[in-house]
């Protein structure tokens, strides 16, 4: 027997190009997950982050308001907006630490999912698989997502360049948690292969830290990148540069906020930006 279902690929660690295939079924609306060695990935999403997860991805870059998600996922049903969020989160944790890149939030309007981490131009392509062929009695299986990250961030564990604290948070970024979104650390993506240190900072009631892959850190760039910043702001954030992009969470006693921008914004506008947004 015969379904309809859409195949893309996708990257993982676009730094890395990581890539994983994911083929929606839309008969049944499951999703099936293979790494670069076509072995199969668990994946325990269900139908309406599925169908959430689909619709992200008919349009990558494209912005859809929670509402068109909602409507999407849940179809012919009237859920509150809190089973989206729910939604988004589940996803975000089964794609694994770059999860807050790949499905980025439009404050105030939605989600997207990024472009950047879509292999190729014709990422999309409908297909009519056999069902027996889709599910093979006795697949091969690969470890999970969160599996294979968790087993990489724990190698790193007698890194020198870790505090305690630096450690537990560094932890927390990679292992699956059930806990609500405002109680997590944030989740930023780790590099398996350098060490990593972890710069703090304060200004008055603002709490930065800068995560570095490396041995060596510069104190003095640090330092300069702070300045222009509002002695008013307040709050936790974490920041850490890639080679075009910064990627910044920040924290308050409202919740937690990610929020990623190019490398041409002057840092300290983009931290401000993220502050500001959380205490809105």
């Amino acid at each position: 027997m015969e379904a309809l279902s859409v195949r893309y690929e996708i990257y993982l660690k676009r730094e890395q190009l990581r890539k994983v295939v994911l083929v929606v079924d839309q008969e049944t609306w499951t999703l099936q997950v293979f790494d670069e060695s076509n072995l199969r990935i668990p994946c325990a999403l269900g139908q309406a982050e599925v169908r959430v997860l689909q619709q992200l991805l008919s349009s990558p870059g494209e912005v859809f308001s929670k509402e068109e998600l909602i409507a999407a996922g849940w179809v012919g049903r009237v859920v509150a907006a809190g089973s989206l969020t729910q939604a988004i989160f589940n996803i975000r944790t089964f794609l694994g630490v770059d999860g807050h890149c790949i499905i980025v939030t439009s404050p105030k309007t939605g989600y997207l999912f990024s472009h950047e981490f879509v292999v190729g131009q014709a990422a999309t392509e409908v297909v009519l698989i056999n069902n027996e062929l889709a599910v093979p009695a006795e697949p091969q299986v690969a470890p999970t997502l969160d599996a294979k990250i968790g087993k990489r961030a724990l190698s790193t564990r007698m890194t020198s360049y870790l505090s305690p604290l630096g450690w537990t948070v560094a932890v927390l970024l990679v292992v699956t948690t059930t806990l609500a979104i405002a109680l997590m650390k944030p989740q930023i993506d780790l590099v398996w292969n350098d060490p990593l240190n972890i710069e703090s900072r304060e200004l008055g009631q603002l709490e930065l830290k800068f995560i570095n892959a490396g041995a060596q850190v510069d104190s003095r760039r640090i330092d300069s990148q702070m300045v222009g910043l509002s002695p008013g702001l307040v709050g936790e954030v974490w920041v850490r540069a890639y080679e075009r992009r910064y990627r910044v969470v920040c924290f308050s006693e409202e919740g937690a906020s990610s929020y990623t921008a190019s490398r041409q914004m002057p840092l300290q506008d983009v931290i401000a930006q993220c502050v500001k947004r959380e205490a809105l």
